[in-house]
């Protein structure tokens, strides 16, 4: 197996912390740098309630981020390719004041291919699994939905894509899907609420929709991994080009809470009379006010919500 090396670096002034950035690429070859003060959670909170996908993070957002983690000391792991790097990285940088430096190795790291380590199959329901792509010969091709991470576009592992998949599991549990002719995924980011009503409900259409073409781009490949991409039924469209002519059974929409508020009659619109819309990416203590938001028109009836961790599902029959 292959062997890396890193040193593992603390700091507590972020122009020292750049200055060492800038300096382990440039003078020792540097392969990569893993930051580890903020956890995905501190994220979600700090920018939940202004973000709606990775194209829309704006300067101001990253502004807000980094001024939230200068408040914490800053470690970073620098990665280099042998320990003779590590090492000389580590001997000029150990008697700089304001880091604590410490160099390590370990075994059988591959760059390419670690980050697999942290997806595993997911189970949803008993007849609904989320399965890595790469994990797929050993999995059932009908009972579960699988998928290539791409850039963090909803894996099932956050918890508002695990609420909507167990929210589509509830209505199949209760409902009867045999007249679910068409689906819409909107916002639909790596594809995965779609593909999953696509392959547990017979002979229905989907349509994905998402301002940002990497999502798309990722929704094409998961469409290919559960050998959906030839199928006509499956259409993948940019929010610019997407224009409700007809409207869906089932409507997925797993963005954050301002942008469900702001895009909120268009969303409506798009479910069919007799119809579900499934709504997450809403933090709990917003949960008020997207259903008073939703209700007020009188179109639709609230009828379910599933919470995990901050976040929460809702469910909506249209009138």
């Amino acid at each position: 197996m292959s062997k890396y090396f890193y040193a593992e670096a603390t700091f507590i002034d972020q122009g020292i912390m750049d200055l060492v950035s800038s300096y382990a690429f440039e003078a020792f070859g540097c392969s990569g740098i893993e930051m580890l003060n903020m956890d995905e959670p501190s994220v979600d909170k700090l920018i939940g309630k202004r973000a709606y996908s990775v194209a829309e993070v704006t300067d101001d957002i990253f502004e807000d981020v980094n001024k939230a983690a200068k408040e914490s000391l800053q470690t970073i792991k620098f990665y280099f390719e042998t320990q003779e790097k590590s090492h000389q990285f580590f001997q000029s940088m150990k008697e700089l004041k304001g880091v604590q430096i410490t160099p390590k190795s370990g075994e059988g790291q591959d760059w390419n291919e670690s980050w697999r380590e942290h997806y595993r199959t997911i189970e949803v329901q008993d007849f609904l699994n989320v399965v890595p792509s790469w994990e797929k010969e050993n999995h059932n091709n009908n009972k579960d939905v699988f998928l290539y991470p791409g850039m963090g576009f909803g894996t099932g592992q956050h918890e508002t894509t695990f609420l909507c998949l167990k929210s589509l599991a509830f209505l199949m549990n209760k409902t009867d899907f045999s007249s679910i002719k068409r689906v819409l995924d909107f916002g639909c980011g790596s594809g995965i609420l779609g593909i999953a009503a696509a392959k547990k409900i017979n002979n229905t259409s989907v349509d994905f929709v998402d301002v940002d073409t990497k999502a798309l781009e990722n929704t094409i490949v998961n469409l290919e991994h559960n050998d959906l991409q030839e199928d006509l039924r499956f259409k993948v469209k940019t929010r610019d080009n997407f224009v409700v002519t007809s409207p869906y059974n089932i409507v997925f929409a797993n963005i954050l809470s301002h942008i469900l508020i702001e895009e909120k009659i268009t969303i409506i619109s798009s479910v069919n009379s007799g119809g579900y819309l499934i709504l997450s990416g809403i933090l709990i203590n917003q949960k008020e006010e997207v259903v008073c938001s939703y209700l007020e028109d009188g179109k639709l009836r609230y009828i379910h919500c599933l919470d995990k961790g901050d976040w929460t599902s809702l469910v909506f029959a249209k009138l």
